[in-house]
């Protein structure tokens, strides 16, 4: 193709990092009060304040059961190794699959443990500063997110700001769990931070919403596996109709995993309500004007919505990706799933997604 392959949406969540990530990282009073491995009579557990949060090195959620569960097992995906972190292993990895550049989303829901939220601001520190380190390895292949902590806009302004000391070029925040809604004032100094630091903000669609949060009934997590991308759809017309992109014309936000098939008929939604009944936001732009200057959607497959989103002229603002190592993901056979999702489109159309909106997004180097 003579241009590199970028997932715009790769994972490293909490069951495959270092043991020692967080604690080797905070004060000596803080080892206790953020996440850490415990042995237990049923094996390694990440915990925190004495609450069980995943076993460590268990290859999900959702990585065992059904064919892509089965694959995944076949290929070596299996408890007790740290193969998505270890840098090595990960890369071989992506060069088999045919990527070579990874935006990755790290320990989503791991917010959903504190209730302390100095606790999780320094948990989201140490984080933040493993991160750092480990894109070291190779800039040019990984680009982890930093995470946001979300129960205070001073805090989350300030760690922000701080990514752009530390060498980290794009931030996830997490919707559902955060302390106020999107427009409320408390979030200003975090708009703020993102449109003065360029750093996108990204809000992933399997941490945006709590409903059918009954993990334990096999309906309610079919349910949410199957809407949680469409989700996003809140986050959307939260940022467009509160003015916090009116307000803040530089701010970049990224719709993490989102699909885009349902976004033709919400931006015309947006168009015609705003048009006909929300005159009284006075905004400047129509709705699906912010989203062409400001927002991007990231998606695994969906070749009538990217055919759509071409044709409407939104081409700049989606990107494809692998959603590795999930199940919900495409490896190792993501060439063939590139090929399936862009065989009828023009090339512009397959190199826009795989490649140049995400290397502009992000200020990557070609």
């Amino acid at each position: 193709m003579g241009y590199r392959i970028i997932s715009a949406d790769s994972h490293l969540d909490l069951q495959w990092l270092p043991h020692d990530a967080f604690t080797a990282r905070v004060p000596a009073e803080w080892k206790d009060r953020v996440p850490h491995v415990e042995e237990t009579p049923q094996g390694k557990f990440w915990t925190v304040n004495g609450q069980t949060m995943v076993r460590a090195g268990w290859y999900g959620p959702g990585l065992n059961g059904g064919k892509r569960g089965e694959l995944l097992e076949k290929e070596g995906f299996t408890a007790g190794n740290l193969r998505c972190s270890d840098y090595e292993m990960r890369k071989a990895d992506q060069v088999r699959d045919g990527i070579d550049t990874e935006v990755i989303y790290g320990i989503i829901g791991t917010d959903r443990s504190f209730a302390d939220n100095e606790a999780l601001a320094v948990t989201f520190r140490a984080y933040n500063d493993w991160v750092a380190e480990w894109q070291k390895y190779d800039p040019n292949w990984l680009v982890p997110l930093g995470e946001i902590p979300n129960r205070d806009g001073a805090v989350a302004a300030t760690e922000l700001r701080r990514f752009a000391e530390i060498g980290i070029r794009g931030a996830e925040f997490a919707p559902a769990t955060m302390s106020e809604p999107f427009w409320s004032d408390e979030w200003e100094r975090l708009w703020d931070a993102g449109e003065e630091t360029r750093i996108p903000v990204s809000f992933h669609a399997f941490n945006i919403s709590t409903t059918f949060s009954d993990e334990d009934h096999p309906t309610s997590a079919a349910v949410n596996l199957v809407l949680a991308p469409s989700r996003a759809d809140e986050v959307l017309c939260s940022l467009i109709l509160s003015g916090i992109l009116e307000r803040h014309p530089e701010l970049r936000a990224v719709l993490g995993e989102s699909g885009i098939g349902w976004l033709p008929y919400t931006l015309e939604r947006l168009d015609y309500s705003y048009n006909n009944r929300l005159t009284d936001l006075k905004l400047s732009l129509l709705p699906s004007e912010y989203f062409k200057r400001q927002v991007y959607a990231s998606y695994i497959q969906d070749y009538w919505g990217t055919k759509a989103m071409w044709e409407l002229g939104y081409l700049d603002n989606i990107m494809w990706s692998t959603d590795y190592p999930h199940r919900d993901g495409t490896w190792p056979n993501s060439r063939e799933n590139i090929e399936e999702t862009f065989k009828a489109l023009p090339e512009e159309v397959r190199r826009a997604c795989v490649h140049d909106n995400v290397v502009r997004l992000y200020g990557l180097k070609d």
